[in-house]
């Protein structure tokens, strides 16, 4: 059977101490059924009288009872289970109780059971009445560490029997505290071997019953195994009786409904699962589930009663009683011999001189009054500990013809709890002690008052002074009564230091780094260390404020423009030893209208360097500034000049090979580093033309490069001319570069002399008029006519690819001389005769240099070398 979570509250839950007195007498019966009939007496089987139940466990406090039973003739096993009543609950106990199969003669052993896979170890076996054995064990090392983790509800532990016909089944109650009840409860567990003839429990009340108290619970839990029953119409009558104050409660104790229809499987227990309603009183033949073990005395009791007798019976002298659970709420009661206090707790006010007196009760094992045994009574814990009281009725402090004696002392004065102890010793040198509770609730302090005030401090820096002030209304009072406590508003919290007059007013002073600016909410926190529930809290306010910035050097080095960049670095420190560079934030005017984001680099606590860089697009002087600002508001700044370098200019000559005499077009070309933020009017340039003249040079080419510096010039003769050509930027960088040309010109008065193509390379000593012209010149195309003497007259100003002619007749008469030192000539490759008029190709025009002696005289050659092609 299964404690369900009601039925747990009310089978052990209370606040008490338990009086159960045991009275057990046993006869011997020998009862004989059939051989076939599981739970039964075997032919020639007899039952015998052996221990009976008496008492293993008795806790009190805020504590809670999980019980549970198994019975089972698998080999493999089953489950057994306990019941977490709370979140916060955790195991203060808990035990294993087990009987081998009625009349198998087994004797329980260590090792018969295993508990989640942990051998039993039993602490206490002992023979049953009905052949066989009962054994009981402290499993808590075994089941705490799950059931302390476990969530809240049913936990299994599994149960291995070595020989599962031989042993009937198992228990396991568990023995919770649990912060979760509202009352101090008592749990009594009792473990033996009921005689099946009958024995009494006798359960003693310290104090009367009261049936109007809507939180008393009186209920008991039993185990009984090698019981058996069927409901009609087989009706197998094997059960066990239980009367409570001489009124029958059940008549059908004692079934299978833990475990299975066999021998070797038949155990009950009142636990989980189960109600502590009550059965049919008289009802015999319901099967095994008429009367699940768990039962409400409540109803069997009268109002004032002090004590209850539960009788139980077993008419068919075959069922092993081995286990009783009491759960008792809202009275206190004792087990055998034992003692207790009364009233088990009590509150008044901490009056100096106010009397509390306890009353002790003390029994033997069969609940009779102990007459005349002294009884000893200490405070030994709260605001009276050690306060010495006075017994009633006799100063020795020995009980009275019912067993009882009080105890009276006087407080002092002082609220808190007194923890009252009260014992004696037996006949048997046995020491029995209770324990009862006093509250005194203390008069009401007078309220201290605390006044929060609002202070100044810098980040990074100690603040020392006051940070609140407190008063309290008792004149006598002194600082040395109070402590406290500064909550900072910035996640830390210190010690107060109080001082002040006798009666006040008092200060609270402390000291704090805030490592940061801003305004932080301070709460100090007053308490009466004499009275701790006296407390006061001041709020005040810390305003921070940002700590200085101390300016370092600006340096600076210069770029060059548009190519090299100027670096800045700037130093500075914080008077916050705690500041890092995230609290900073940097900006730097380069002074060319550009701002950018400085770096801030260094250690916690400085110093710090501020870094930049920048490509300023022309060259000069720029005022840089750069300005630190803290994100608590302070700033610093420092300027200084950065002189950017003009950008190196890279010249390339670009005059023509030829020109002539009248030049006219690029002498040279550059490129600024500067580019692209070069322009045009970046630049001047000059030409020396090599014959002793120069003039300006004109630039062109786009924005940004690459440039061309063209001019024009007239040269006085033709010949070979060195030009020069000089670049100058506006910034003061300069390039220069030279190139040779050669001004040539053609023969005077128009037209040009004409050479053969294959007598036109450089080098070669030509003859461009004469009688032979037509033999000294090799065309590639075929001889030239015989009549054609070397002088074209058309055009005028010959080109490169347009034909040329001569007048009608011989040859045009060529110009008289004397001839241009360096002369251009025709190159042709094909010549033709219409009529009178000779043609040809302009293949290409080559410069002749002339050799002295030319006269338009046919007979007169004109000869030279050719030095150069124009075309």
């Amino acid at each position: 059977m299964h404690i369900s979570s009601r039925g747990l509250r009310k089978i052990l839950l209370g606040t008490m101490a338990g009086v159960l007195a045991l009275a057990a007498s046993g006869v011997s019966v020998s009862l004989v059924a059939a051989a076939d009939d599981p739970g039964t007496i075997p032919a020639g089987g007899v039952a015998t009288n052996n221990d009976p139940l008496s008492v293993k466990v008795t806790e009190n406090g805020k504590i809670y009872l999980s019980t549970d039973g198994l019975g089972t003739n698998d080999p493999a096993g089953g489950d057994i289970r306990a019941q977490k009543p709370s979140a916060g609950a955790t195991v203060r106990s808990a035990y294993l109780f087990a009987a081998s199969t009625g009349f198998s003669r087994h004797t329980v052993v260590n090792g018969d059971v295993t508990l989640g896979g942990q051998v039993v170890m039993w602490d206490s076996v002992i023979p049953s009445d009905i052949g066989s054995s009962n054994g009981w064990a402290n499993v808590t090392s075994i089941v705490k560490p799950t059931l302390d983790a476990a969530p809240v509800g049913i936990t299994s532990f599994h149960v291995l029997e070595q020989s599962t016909l031989q042993m009937d089944g198992e228990g396991l109650a568990v023995i919770w505290d649990d912060p979760a009840q509202t009352a101090d409860n008592t749990i009594v567990l009792m473990f033996g071997a009921q005689n099946p003839s009958g024995d009494s429990f006798k359960v003693l009340y310290a104090s009367p019953i009261d049936k109007t108290n809507p939180n008393l619970v009186l209920d008991m839990s039993l185990g009984i195994s090698f019981g058996f029953q069927t409901p009609a119409p087989q009706c197998s009558i094997q059960f066990s009786t239980i009367d409570v104050n001489g009124t029958r409660m059940s008549s059908s104790a004692g079934g299978q409904d833990d475990g299975q229809s066999a021998n070797g499987a038949l155990m009950t227990v009142g636990g989980i699962g189960d109600s502590d309603t009550n059965p049919n009183p008289t009802f015999q033949c319901g099967g095994p589930r008429q009367d699940d073990e768990l039962y409400n005395l409540v109803p069997f009791v009268n109002q004032g009663d002090t004590s209850t007798t539960v009788f139980t019976h077993n008419p068919s002298g075959d069922d092993n009683i081995l286990f009783a659970g009491f759960f008792l709420k809202s009275v206190s009661a004792i087990v055998g011999a034992g003692i207790v206090l009364s009233p088990p707790s009590a509150t008044n006010d901490a009056v100096v001189g106010a009397n509390h007196t306890v009353t002790a009760t003390v029994q033997d094992n069969n609940g009779n009054p102990v007459v005349g045994t002294t009884v000893s009574f200490t405070i030994t814990a709260g605001p009276n500990a050690g306060a010495s009281g006075s017994c009633t009725a006799n100063a020795t402090c020995k009980t009275d013809a019912s067993g009882k004696v009080s105890f009276t002392y006087a407080s002092n004065g002082t609220g808190g709890t007194d923890t009252i102890r009260a014992c004696f010793t037996d006949s048997t040198n046995t020491l029995h002690c209770a324990t009862a509770s006093k509250t005194w609730v203390a008069a009401a302090e007078q309220q201290i008052t605390g006044q929060g005030t609002t202070f100044s401090a810098t980040e990074g820096q100690e603040f020392s002074g006051t940070v609140a002030t407190f008063t309290d209304p008792d004149p006598s009072s002194t600082a040395v009564e109070y402590s406290a406590t500064i909550d900072w508003g910035d996640g830390t919290t210190t010690s107060g230091t109080i001082s002040g007059p006798i009666g006040g007013p008092f200060t609270v002073s402390g000291k704090h780094t805030y490592a940061d600016e801003g305004t932080d909410s301070a709460v100090v926190k007053i308490t009466d260390t004499d009275t701790p529930s006296n407390t006061a809290a001041a709020n005040s306010t810390a305003n921070v404020t940002d700590a200085s910035l101390t300016a370092g050097a600006l340096s600076l080095i210069g770029g060059i423009e548009s190519s090299g960049a100027a670096h800045a670095s700037f130093t500075f420190t914080d008077g916050n030893p705690g500041s890092t560079t995230a609290d900073f934030t940097a900006t730097i005017t380069w002074g060319d209208g550009t701002t950018s984001a400085g770096t801030v680099s260094g250690p916690t606590g400085g110093s710090f360097t501020v870094a930049g860089s920048h490509t300023y697009a022309e060259e000069g002087s720029n005022t840089v500034t750069v300005t630190v600002q803290d994100d608590g508001g302070s700033t610093i700044s420092s300027t200084a000049t950065a002189k950017v370098a003009d950008a190196a200019l890279t010249a390339s000559p670009a005059c023509a090979a030829t020109s002539l005499q009248s030049y006219n077009g690029p002498t040279a070309t550059f490129k600024d580093a500067a580019s692209p933020g070069g322009t045009l009017l970046d630049f001047t340039a000059t030409i020396e033309w090599g014959d002793g003249s120069s003039s300006n040079g004109v630039v062109s080419g786009p924005n940004g490069g690459p440039y061309t510096v063209s001019g024009s010039h007239t040269y006085a003769s033709p010949g070979p001319f060195t030009i020069t050509t000089t670049i100058t930027d506006a910034g003061g960088a300069k390039a220069t570069t030279s190139c040779s040309t050669l001004a040539f010109a053609f023969a005077p008065g128009g037209g040009a002399f004409v050479i053969g193509d294959r007598n036109s390379a450089t080098g070669t000593a030509v003859i461009f008029w004469g009688a032979q012209w037509a033999k000294t010149n090799s065309l590639s195309g075929g001889a030239a006519p015989a009549s054609f003497k070397g002088f074209a007259e058309n055009p005028s100003a010959p080109t490169c690819g347009i034909g040329w002619s001569t007048d009608p007749g011989n040859s045009t008469p060529p110009p008289n001389g004397p001839l241009p030192t360096y002369m251009a000539v025709i190159v042709t490759s094909s010549t033709s005769m219409s009529g009178s008029e000779i043609s040809g190709s302009t293949v290409h025009i080559v410069v002749v240099k002339t050799d002295p002696g030319y006269a338009s005289d046919p007979g007169q050659a004109g000869t030279g070398t050719v030095v150069a092609q124009v075309c």
